[in-house]
């Protein structure tokens, strides 16, 4: 699918997939957490991929984003954001080496993967989706949560919020040098 909730352009964009799996045993564990970023300038999504208790994450990508085969990419979806209604793909990210963490702030962008690097609001939604297939033959893996309304420097709960979710992404992110922890 397009990013940051641009229509398809090539037939191949609107293509339906059905993913299944006679898995047994435990499944990956995908773990997303809501924020604001930057002082409160971008709202934020932030987690990590394990899978019994070890972090899952490739160990390079090719020049276009892509993992290796040991990574996984994360698909980012927002619903009823400035794309317009229902569900849009905001963007896809890798899982970080060595933490298996990822952090993606939404800021209006001018995306080079689009035709004539349009300019694109920040697709900040009411919800949002993180799916991702499973490391080796596991099933997919997804998450859904709430959007968060624009920070307030002056609400106490904002800044409360925000203090205890930079404590977990810290935590989260420890040693990544994408994901900074001094935020």
């Amino acid at each position: 699918m397009p990013h940051r909730g641009y229509p398809a352009w090539k037939a191949g964009q609107t293509a339906w997939e059905l993913h299944f799996s006679h898995w047994r045993g435990p499944i990956a564990k995908l773990e997303v957490w809501t924020d604001w970023a930057f002082t409160g300038q971008a709202h934020d999504l932030f987690g990590r991929l394990s899978y019994l208790g070890v972090p899952v994450h490739g160990f390079r990508t090719t020049g276009t984003g892509s993992p290796d085969p040991f990574g996984r990419s994360l698909y980012i979806d927002t619903f009823d954001s400035a794309y317009g209604s229902g569900w849009k793909r905001e963007t896809s990210t890798v899982f970080r080496n060595p933490t298996g963490a990822f952090c993606y702030s939404f800021w209006p962008t001018n995306d080079r993967s689009l035709p004539g690097a349009p300019r694109r609001p920040a697709g900040n939604g009411k919800r949002y989706r993180v799916t991702v297939q499973g490391p080796g033959v596991t099933p997919d893996v997804a998450w859904e949560g709430a959007g968060l309304h624009d920070y307030n420097p002056h609400n106490s709960a904002d800044v409360a919020y925000e203090r205890q979710r930079a404590g977990i992404f810290d935590q989260v992110v420890a040693g990544d040098k994408f994901c900074p922890t001094q935020r």
